[in-house]
């Protein structure tokens, strides 16, 4: 019986050992299974779900120490307004390292349309009135993560400086379309329109860059970039039973995400090659806007949200902020059932900060585009949960 106990014993051990791989941050682990959501609704069927966790304390003797759970940078996640972020930090960038007399993140910023299905640009959106520029495109991005204003910084960048500039810094990106607008097919996303900057006070133009286009396709071949059973067709109006193949679709890792963010709000803490050269007062401008509720912006349009609006992990995107509560600074993504956040909280008590990142699917039914997914009922409370969690273990 004895022998027979220790049998079973080494091959229940060896069976943890299976669920759980190697490179399994146990921390992770353990704090992933005092969350009843992940143990009763994720845990069961959790290869469904997609699921990668990232944490990294900013603070001790394991500082800048990274611990994964499920992380793989060749699996393929739909990264979603992720995107965003980067192609923000950009843009402030490329205004300070262009020397320009007279152009600044305030300059005034417009677009023009010189081919179907582009249009013009010439306010901040939701800010009639206002004046579009680099600056408020920033700003909204952070505040309520605007498709608009991405566009639009994407269209004077284009798909080829952003992946070269990224890659240069170690991110193995693939940013190659626009967002929530239609008609824009893989040709069409490597056009660019015209782009004009003028003088803030004079109205001069300062900097023009004329029509474009991206010679260079960018290619990122992932894993399981072909997703579901099915997909629903908006152009067909119907179901089409075959996967959903994203493999044309932009493409950002959960750990380059996360490196992004950290070289934005904490650069001290990185690798200087990871870095973007931006001017003090921008970067200020970022860091403040990522922390910032949808009720602080300088844009009229965003002040309808609720504080936790771009907040999934600790708020699950709605709710106030709370007194005593972190501070977070971040970047959300949410599409096609997948749900991403990449964060830097700091315990204003303590001054401790960490990163914490997580993706996941949440899509039952295999079904891509139908706009049935488990936002509500397991993502944005799962990622609250983990969140709160985390927190709490070093509040």
């Amino acid at each position: 019986m004895q022998n027979a106990s220790r049998i079973a014993l080494a091959t229940l051990v060896l069976a943890q050992a299976v669920c759980l791989p190697a490179q399994n941050s146990p921390f992770l682990d353990s704090l992933l299974h005092t969350l009843p959501i992940f143990r009763d609704s994720i845990a069961p069927k959790l290869e469904s779900f997609e699921l990668q966790v990232l944490y990294r304390p900013l603070y001790g003797a394991d500082s800048g120490r990274t611990q994964r759970w499920q992380v793989d940078p060749e699996r393929y996640y739909y990264p979603a307004s992720t995107v965003k972020l980067p192609v923000a930090a950009l843009a402030l960038e490329q205004i300070h390292l262009m020397g320009v007399v007279g152009l600044t993140s305030d300059s005034p910023m417009s677009v023009d349309s010189v081919r179907t299905p582009q249009s013009s640009s010439r306010e901040r959106i939701g800010a009639p009135g206002q004046l579009a520029t680099v600056g408020g495109h920033v700003r909204d991005i952070a505040a309520v993560s605007s498709n608009e204003a991405y566009n639009r910084l994407y269209e004077w960048l284009g798909q080829r400086y952003i992946n070269e500039a990224l890659h240069r810094r170690g991110y193995r990106t693939k940013i190659i379309h626009r967002l929530d607008v239609t008609g824009f097919d893989s040709t069409e996303n490597r056009f660019l329109p015209p782009v004009t900057f003028r003088h803030a006070v004079t109205g001069d133009t300062v900097l023009y860059r004329g029509a474009a286009f991206a010679k260079t396709p960018y290619r990122e071949p992932r894993t399981h970039a072909v997703k579901g059973t099915s997909y629903y067709s908006y152009a067909l109006k119907e179901t089409i039973d075959e996967p959903f193949d994203m493999s044309g679709k932009n493409f950002l890792g959960l750990e380059d995400l996360t490196d992004v963010v950290q070289s934005i709000v904490a650069p001290e803490t990185v690798d200087p090659a990871k870095r973007f050269a931006l001017d003090s007062a921008d970067r200020a401008m970022l860091v403040r806007a990522l922390r910032t509720p949808p009720r602080g912006s300088d844009n009229p349009g965003d002040r309808d949200k609720p504080d936790g609006y771009v907040k999934f992990l600790y708020y699950g995107g709605a709710g106030a902020f709370e007194a005593g509560g972190p501070v977070i600074y971040n970047k959300v993504g949410d599409a096609y059932g997948t749900l991403t956040d990449a964060a830097l909280f700091e315990d204003p008590a303590t001054g401790r900060r960490f990163m914490l990142a997580a993706t996941m699917l949440v899509n039952g039914n295999g079904v891509f585009n139908d706009g049935n997914y488990e936002y509500e009922t397991i993502g944005f409370p799962f990622l609250a949960a983990l969140g709160r969690a985390a927190f709490e273990r070093i509040h």
